[in-house]
């Protein structure tokens, strides 16, 4: 909230997450998710949640 480039789009909304038992495997989530196929997982999993696109559309 406080970096300029994020500091328009508050409050933040938490909409989707993940638990894991390590770091390591947390960072290696977040590294595939940002991958092409990784977002496509998480445009699929929000969608059946009912959350429309346009409240994410970054991803």
């Amino acid at each position: 909230g406080h970096t300029k480039s994020t500091q328009s789009f508050r409050p933040w909304e938490i909409i989707y997450y993940e638990v894991f038992e390590t770091r390591e495997e947390a960072i290696a989530r977040e590294k595939y998710l940002k991958t092409a196929a990784g977002r496509r997982f998480l445009k699929k999993k929000l969608n059946k949640t009912g959350i429309k696109q346009q409240e994410f559309p970054k991803l």
